[in-house]
């Protein structure tokens, strides 16, 4: 089948696209290799973006204060405004709002190569005028197009338990990540306290209100 669009990756930058464009009367094809919507660590979202948030979008709690500190432990507080999502069900939602504007949403399709007049994948090919390669740091389509590839830092997870608070979420998710090359910014880390219940995770952060007494 011939498309206005395909869409390579199903996650907020193609869903995103994939739902504007099909908004727009545009017929859209979404491929995403994976079976279902992952779980990144990654959990933040800007309340300043211009998209829709559905009533089920997994917003968890809301975010006010970060504080980043340095190699000689020094720290900086900055203001921002955000939420922290339980990102399979806020991906779930917004891919749901792409299939609802009309757009065609392939899982377990990864992208193969390019063909003169679209793309070949997992169970088929396709045609498109405009291919849009939204599939992330190690995006295949750009490989396949011979773009320079991003230059990305190097890092590490690391799972955290705190078993001496009873009171306190009990799992924090902590990534640290080396200095980029070629670059003059310090290690960062970010840490997300996160809760698991029978449904999926909950992440929120730790305020004045909550945070374990230092009695």
């Amino acid at each position: 089948m011939k498309y206005d669009l395909i869409v390579v990756g199903a996650g907020p930058a193609g869903y995103i696209t994939a739902k504007t464009v099909a908004q727009a009367g545009y017929n859209v094809l979404v491929l995403e290799r994976d079976a279902f919507c992952r779980s990144p660590c990654a959990g933040y979202v800007s309340s300043t973006i211009n998209v829709e948030l559905p009533e089920a979008s997994g917003i968890q709690s809301k975010i006010t204060n970060m504080r980043t500190y340095f190699p000689d432990l020094s720290f900086h507080d900055q203001t921002i405004n955000g939420f922290v999502a339980d990102r399979p069900v806020f991906d779930n939602a917004h891919v749901t709002l792409a299939e609802t504007a009309g757009a065609q949403v392939r899982w377990s399709s990864p992208l193969l190569d390019l063909t003169p007049d679209g793309v070949s994948f997992r169970g088929g090919e396709a045609s498109a005028k405009i291919i849009a390669g939204a599939d992330g740091v190690f995006s295949k389509t750009a490989s396949l197009l011979g773009l320079e590839k991003q230059r990305v830092a190097s890092g590490s997870h690391t799972k955290c338990i705190f078993p001496d608070f009873p009171s306190a979420p009990q799992q924090s998710n902590v990534q640290s990540v080396d200095r980029p090359p070629r670059s003059s910014l310090s290690s960062e880390i970010w840490s997300y306290i996160k809760n698991h219940y029978e449904r999926g995770r909950m992440f929120r952060t730790m305020d004045e209100a909550n945070k374990p007494s230092q009695e």
